[in-house]
């Protein structure tokens, strides 16, 4: 992960060029507000951080804009929303389960040979958090960070399906449903019926929909409060790994999706 800490002395210094006065103050806001949870008025920010009254309330009214912070009605105090809390707990929960999960993908890389992937939701796409590449001189690499769709390919269909209903069909009123192949599911009924035999029987399977000769399979990861929080799975050319062979290997998949979840706090079964 890339801090400012981890940089070479003069590099750091370097930094300085680059600084943004009004982001700065607005950060010293925020800073300021989490200290005090009953919230400040707009006169207090003022006299504490010694800005001008111009610059609190172009500040504040951005924040608010942007639903990092509100204003109570009756004291008139502006105090830090949840969104603070989310943004920073999502940040804390994608490193923790890549933390817990990079010993468990190895594993399961050790096992297959082939290439373990972990990925998340953002909003209407998936994300690659991080890979073990696989041991064969043929093998998938995709960079970490890269974007996927939803409606094709293992991982997004398993991330589509363990979504809530309302998000899941909100995304879908917006999907372009791009057909990459025949085997693509192009329909937003097709994409139900698949989705719910996806939960129903645990786990994903990408039989080519996206690129010709490539196969995944996918699995769910659970945390400590019965939360979907992402998915593990593996991708494999179709010269190694029949459709018969694809089935067989998401128990394995499975396998290790689920000591991810177990170090996560999950003790049910899904």
């Amino acid at each position: 992960m890339f801090k400012t800490r981890d940089l070479p002395m003069n590099i750091e210094k370097d930094l300085s060029k680059y600084h943004v006065p009004n982001l700065d103050k607005a950060l010293s806001l925020l800073e300021l507000l989490a200290e005090y949870p009953r919230g400040l008025t707009k006169s207090e920010i003022v006299d504490k951080l010694g800005l001008t009254t111009n610059i609190v309330y172009r500040i504040s009214a951005t924040l608010q804009g942007r639903g990092y912070i509100y204003r109570d009605k009756d004291t008139k105090a502006f105090r830090l929303s949840d969104k603070m809390n989310a943004v920073g707990c999502k940040a804390l929960d994608e490193y923790s389960l890549v933390n817990v999960a990079w010993p468990i993908m190895q594993d399961l890389r050790d096992e297959t040979k082939e290439t373990v992937m972990i990925g998340i939701r953002r909003d209407s796409r998936g994300v690659i958090l991080e890979e073990a590449a696989g041991f064969h001189p043929v093998r998938f690499v995709i960079p970490v960070g890269e974007n996927f769709v939803l409606h094709a390919g293992a991982p997004g269909k398993l991330l589509l399906a363990f979504a809530p209903e309302k998000e899941r069909e909100q995304i879908m009123k917006q999907m372009e449903f791009t057909r990459y192949n025949e085997r693509t599911i192009t329909t937003k009924e097709g994409l139900r019926e698949e989705m719910k035999a996806i939960r129903e029987c645990g786990y994903s399977l990408d039989r080519a929909e996206i690129l010709e000769g490539v196969r995944c399979a996918a699995a769910p990861i659970f945390n400590g409060q019965d939360e979907f929080v992402g998915t593990i799975w593996i991708t494999s050319p179709t010269l190694r790994m029949s459709a018969g062979e694809l089935v067989e290997v998401t128990k394995v998949v499975t396998k290790h999706a689920n000591r991810i979840s177990a170090e996560l706090g999950f003790v049910g079964q899904h």
